[in-house]
């Protein structure tokens, strides 16, 4: 059974949210907000936080979307990148192509910008995480660049070749992820990530999103637990205790099991008030009123009563008191602060706009509203969505280049450091302002509840529920008129002051409660009295419940919305998909990996160092990779050459895309750098290999080692070579590309004579000033490549290839054709003596050579290819003359007459 089928089994039995997450990591190549969002929902659904049709309906993964997993997937060939735009500096209108088949190599010389289309095809192909670059405009102009763009050109099966224009920030085309890429950033990716090689072939990296997914899910109902909790924190009214009432209400805390919390019928039951209640309170009391034992309950009330509001004076000195309001006050103007240097940052950079007021509140307001409708315009395209056919989310009128550029640098304000932290401070001024606003006092009917008949059993207090009420009725004046002027950054000194806080009469109050209740408590409590006091304390608190209805009720919803966000943090619990990931990581990977890596370990002769397989799994993400086999706990790269680094990176990347099924082929940038000859060489067989298992190997790569040995190797194995040379030219700039052409130093000299003749002799002919600097550039640059053609001549042709560079031993059976005479020494020395003086050499003041004509360039250029012509003739009749010294000279046989 494949991995795939394990994990459609393991689908079937999880939750629906769960199945429908599954489906998505599996059938899409990267998950957006929208599809966490809407996990998130299904989620919450699941356990009654939300109803069924505020989420999508949730959709198990299926047989039916795992139909890539068939043999019968076709495979896909990458034919060519054309018509870039807007990367680095490459030219324009050029197409670079790859062989259908083989090995395409391309050659560039470092600065010639051959990496700036491997960066296209990390973009458009498959890369390690970690390994993404970005893709940057021409960085020696001063304007910002739009996207880049290419136009690629690849194919599925036998279907027709397709063109598809692709922008950056746009999903590329989903077949070319069967595309692998390989370069100088994904090597530690690969051979030293925390020690490990993250390794997850296709469909065995779903249980690892799903549990990194579910990970984060589990955080962001976490910070809804959290921020529940706060709002918790918040202390209920206080009901007198030994009542029915506080022992229910006393239920209200989240340590309560759900089950065992009150129903919203029984509280409204239980905080039914009516005037025949509010009569039989009347009478108790009364009863109760000549009693010592009612008179000590009383005391105790009272004392209680007495005790919150101190502690609600003590409160509303730490929201609306002086210290208090200093510290708002000074964020207010740090706010204000921010936002005039966003401001003044907006008006420098969009000084020039057509109108002003560009960074203000409406603008701001008006930016993020076309920024929330571009979503539903342009669902899945990232904000601002411009380019051709756009139009504008306002006006809705296509948009010009400069409306879109506009629209990018305004986007980037809104990111701007000083826009985001003015952002930042607003909000949480606005957070402070509205706790500040919500910050609400006793109302004076439950003051005068709290110290009802006070004055009756405590004279000394008489004025105190009023003194209590006024300062009460400061503090709303004073929060009042903060809250209407905070916006003028009014100062401490323009708020209505407070009175003296009436908090220490409340303690001398508290003092003499104490002694009257010790008085009281010294009298007898018969029977009948604790009854009555009973149910006046249980009709107390009904009436009290029946006041604070709401609060009661919106803390029993909040509870139960707890309770519930709790089983969805518990249902993102990663055990059982770790459990299930180890399972099939054991049964699909481990020991063919291991095989694999063994394999491509002896390819590249790595095996003298300790390698071992290296397993672990952490909250459902599966890790896979090599270890040295080492007792001290040092980081590959601490311990291994350069070269070996990147041949073990090598080697895991081989061992990776070999696991993947229906991978099309591979992409290397400069994949020997750091190699010695013994290995480049190992390199170049193995991707030859690579080749002739059917795949498309692409290489780029500077190094002409490793471009002969991939040369010879191809040859060797019969496996088709295609070259390409990128190059800087003075016509088109830099990434001028060669199709089918071979670098300059690879090629022979017939090669080098054509291109001389066509390629750099007509640029001479074109340039008319033969006086100018134009014409000498040109002249200097033909005779440096005619002298580097003589050069390649005495080494091809004169030693007839005996000693050639790039080959790793001496020809010496060519020296049957290798013969340097006087003549020869004299006409390469004139010649080379000519090519230096024109190609930049340095000459003295009094010997100012006047460059030649292109006739005269020409008739060098041929007497070069004459005496090549010549040089081959010679060689070949020196072969056939000295082959007899390869045998013994035949005897002399004479007759006898």
């Amino acid at each position: 059974m494949s991995p795939i089928k394990k994990i459609l089994s393991f689908a079937q039995n999880r939750d629906p949210w769960q199945q429908d997450l599954i489906r998505r990591i599996y059938t899409k190549s990267e998950l957006r907000k929208e599809d966490t969002d809407q996990a998130l929902q299904l989620l919450k659904v699941c356990y009654g936080i939300l109803p069924s049709e505020q989420a999508p309906c949730p959709e198990c993964l299926t047989e039916s979307h795992t139909a890539p997993e068939s043999p019968q997937v076709p495979k896909v060939t990458l034919y060519s990148l054309g018509e870039v735009k807007f990367v680095n500096r490459l030219a324009e209108n050029q197409t670079l192509q790859f062989a259908v088949d083989g090995i395409t190599v391309v050659y560039g010389d470092n600065g010639s910008r051959k990496s700036g289309y491997c960066r296209l095809l990390k973009k458009l192909c498959r890369v390690r995480s970690g390994g993404e670059e970005q893709i940057f405009g021409n960085a020696f102009k001063s304007e910002q660049t739009p996207p880049a763009e290419v136009t690629v050109r690849f194919s599925a099966g036998t279907d027709a070749p397709k063109k598809v224009r692709w922008l950056d920030g746009e999903e590329p085309p989903p077949e070319l992820g069967r595309f692998s890429v390989f370069d100088t950033r994904t090597v530690p990716i690969y051979a030293d990530k925390e020690n490990k090689l993250e390794f997850l072939p296709h469909s065995m990296d779903i249980l690892p999103k799903l549990g990194a997914l579910c990970q984060s899910l589990a955080g962001s109902v976490d910070t809804e637990i959290r921020a529940l909790e706060v709002q918790l924190a918040t202390p209920l009214p206080q009901f007198a205790p030994r009542t029915k009432i506080a022992e229910i209400v006393a239920k209200l805390v989240s340590a309560t099991p759900t089950k065992a919390l009150p129903t919203v019928t029984q509280l409204r039951e239980l905080a039914q008030w009516d005037q025949e209640s509010e009569q039989e309170l009347n009478r108790i009391e009364r009863t109760l009123k000549t009693d010592a034992q009612a008179l000590a309950a009383r005391c105790r009330q009272l004392k209680a009563g007495v005790e919150q509001l101190k502690t609600d004076l003590s409160n509303a000195g730490a929201v609306v008191g002086d210290d208090a309001l200093r510290k708002l006050i000074a964020n207010v103007k740090t706010t204000k602060t921010a936002r005039a240097a966003a401001a003044l940052t907006a008006k420098t950079a969009f000084q020039n706009e057509p109108l002003s007021g560009v960074g203000t509140e409406p603008w701001r307001l008006m930016f993020g509203y076309a920024r929330k409708y571009s979503e539903i315009a342009y669902p899945g395209l990232s904000f601002p969505v411009t380019g051709a056919g756009k139009v504008c989310v306002l006006c809705q009128q296509p948009l010009t280049p400069d409306a879109s550029h506009r629209l990018k640098r305004f986007e980037a304000f809104i990111k701007d450091t000083a826009e985001a932290q003015a952002k930042k401070l607003e909000q949480s001024l606005t957070k402070e302002i509205a706790t500040f606003s919500r910050f609400t006092l006793r109302p004076r009917n439950e003051i005068e509840t709290f110290l009802l008949g006070m004055e009756t059993i405590d004279p000394a207090s008489n004025a105190l529920e009023e003194e209590i009420v006024e300062f009460f009725k400061a503090v709303a004046t004073r929060q009042t008129a903060f809250v209407k002027s905070w916006q003028e950054l009014v100062g401490l000194e323009a708020l209505p002051v407070l009175p003296p806080s009436p908090a220490p009469k409340l303690s001398s109050a508290i003092e003499r409660l104490n002694k009257l209740l010790r008085g009281y408590e010294q009298s007898q409590n018969p029977e009948q009295r604790a009854i009555l006091e009973q149910r006046k304390e249980d009709l107390l608190a009904g009436k009290q419940l029946s006041e604070n209805i709401r609060i009661i009720l919106i803390r029993l919803r909040q509870l139960t919305t707890l309770s519930k966000l709790k089983q969805c943090k518990a249902a993102c619990d990663t055990t059982a998909i770790s459990k299930k990931n180890s399972e099939l990581r054991r049964l699909f990977i481990t020991q063919e990996f291991e095989e694999r890596l063994s394999k491509e370990v002896k390819e590249f002769r790595l095996e003298h160092l300790p390698f071992k397989i290296h397993e672990r799994s952490d909250r459902g993400v599966s890790f896979l990779g090599v270890d040295l086999d080492i007792v001290q706990r040092l980081q590959n790269k601490d311990i291994l050459s350069d070269g070996e680094f990147r041949a073990l990176a090598l080697a895991c990347f081989l061992t990776e895309v070999n696991t993947i099924p229906h991978h099309s082929g591979i992409i290397l940038d400069d994949p020997v750098s750091s190699l010695d000859h013994v290995r480049t060489r190992r390199v170049a067989m193995r991707l030859v290999q690579e080749a002739k298992r059917g795949g498309q190997v692409i290489i780029f790569t500077h190094d002409l080692v490793f471009y002969y040995e991939l040369w010879m190797a191809a040859a060797e194995a019969q496996v088709p070579l295609t070259r390409h040379w990128i190059r800087a030219t003075s016509e088109h700039g830099f990434g001028t590309i060669l199709n089918k052409e071979e670098p300059w130093q690879a090629k022979k000299v017939n090669a080098r004579l054509q291109y001389l003749e066509e390629k750099k002799l007509p640029l001479i002919r074109n340039i008319q000033d033969t006086s100018g600097d134009q014409y000498r550039r040109a002249v200097m640059d033909f005779y440096s490549s005619l002298r580097e053609t003589w050069e390649r001549l005495v080494e091809e042709l004169l030693f007839n290839g005996v000693v050639t560079r790039f080959q790793t031993g001496v020809m010496t059976q060519s020296l049957k054709g290798a013969q340097v005479e006087d003549e020869d020494y004299r006409r390469i020395y004139f010649a080379m003596k000519r090519a230096s003086e024109f190609s930049g050499h340095d000459r003295t003041r009094a010997r100012q050579v006047s460059f030649p004509g292109p006739d005269e360039i020409k008739r060098d250029l041929e007497d070069l290819r004459i005496y090549a012509k010549g040089l081959k003739a010679r060689n070949k009749s020196l072969e056939e003359s000295r082959i007899t010294l390869e045998k013994p000279p035949e005897g002399l046989l004479v007759q006898r007459g």
